[in-house]
């Protein structure tokens, strides 16, 4: 069972056993979060670097694995962001009818859109790609980030306006627009 209840400050040293708890419950997240599992340890490895290094900003008045599940969650995200443009890449890269042409387009896209998605502030961007990357609803969101359904949905909105406009910021002079 979960024995620590916090987690250390730099004053006391992160134990081993401590990580080992951690790890457990950020491997059971990132497992359901679904990461596939060639890519777990990697996942796990990653969310425990990234929460050692954020290990001052946790307040021992809140609970520790909603804290947690935030790093799994952000990291999960990313890793299926990345899983998803590698395949899509991979699957235009090897159709024969991909020209050179198409191959450029296909990078000038991907290139626009994670440009867009790094302008916009992390609440947003995380609803949008839970969203519509992976195609998570507004409750499962919700649950997710540990926020009510009506601030998902106006994360969303925002977040929907947001890409378009970066979008179209980004294309309408390549288009004469």
């Amino acid at each position: 069972m979960w024995k620590t209840k916090h987690i250390p400050h730099t004053a006391e040293p992160l134990t081993s056993q401590w990580f080992l708890e951690s790890a457990d419950y950020i491997r059971r997240s990132l497992r359901r979060l679904g990461v596939p599992g060639a890519d777990l340890e990697d996942a796990v490895q990653e969310t425990l670097i990234a929460v050692h290094r954020r290990r001052d900003s946790y307040d021992d008045s809140r609970p520790l694995k909603p804290w947690l599940f935030g790093f799994a969650l952000r990291v999960a995200a990313n890793q299926r962001r990345k899983t998803r443009l590698d395949h899509a890449v991979s699957d235009e890269l090897a159709s024969e009818d991909a020209s050179p042409e198409h191959q450029a387009l296909l990078g000038q896209a991907r290139r626009i859109v994670g440009e867009v998605l790094d302008h916009m502030p992390r609440e947003r961007r995380e609803v949008f790609s839970l969203y519509v990357l992976q195609g998570l609803s507004a409750p499962e969101i919700a649950r997710l980030i540990s926020a009510p359904t009506n601030t998902v949905y106006s994360r969303l909105r925002t977040a929907r306006a947001e890409f378009a406009r970066g979008i179209h910021e980004r294309t309408a002079p390549a288009l004469g627009a």
